[in-house]
């Protein structure tokens, strides 16, 4: 499949009026024929994570770094959505998994997947409320044996 569709592969959330325009604009930019078909699945959206879980990850990335110290806080971000955000996409959502696998297979080695996909590849952006929570958890889990972490009750999560 050529990459005619850019952006618009990716699950689109449209919560306002600008986002719709925006989305608009792109679809009617789309060339149709017999040749190139494409297929369009419109469904309701979900609640989206909080920004408190959103700072909590993030305050977290910082901690772990602060005490790892091998990788900085964008690597920690890289290195959780591959071990920890990507299972949870995959096993949940055929569309992703297939843009992903497909993307992969251009980066020959695992830091360069790490480190150069992931940096940029939206992984827990897509999360709903409830991914982002199992994220979270697994997270702490993972990294929180060895590491103090802020506790979420602080943040009222």
């Amino acid at each position: 499949m050529t990459d005619f569709l850019g952006l618009l592969k990716f699950p689109q959330t449209i919560k306002n009026d600008w986002q719709r325009q925006y989305f608009l604009k792109a679809f009617e930019a789309l060339e149709v024929s017999l040749e190139n078909p494409f297929t369009i699945i419109l469904k309701m959206g979900e609640a989206k994570r909080s920004e408190a879980m959103n700072r909590l990850s993030h305050m977290w990335y910082s901690e772990v770094a602060t005490f790892k110290k091998e990788y900085n806080a964008d690597q920690i971000k890289c290195l959780a959505k591959k071990h920890i955000g990507l299972p949870i996409l995959l096993a949940e959502d055929a569309e992703f998994h297939a843009v992903y696998t497909q993307a992969v297979k251009s980066f020959p080695t695992y830091e360069a997947e790490v480190f150069d996909l992931l940096s940029f590849f939206p992984v827990t952006s897509m999360m709903s409320s409830k991914q982002m929570s199992r994220f979270l958890d697994d997270f702490y889990k993972f990294y929180g044996v060895n590491c103090k972490l802020t506790d979420p009750t602080n943040l009222g999560i």
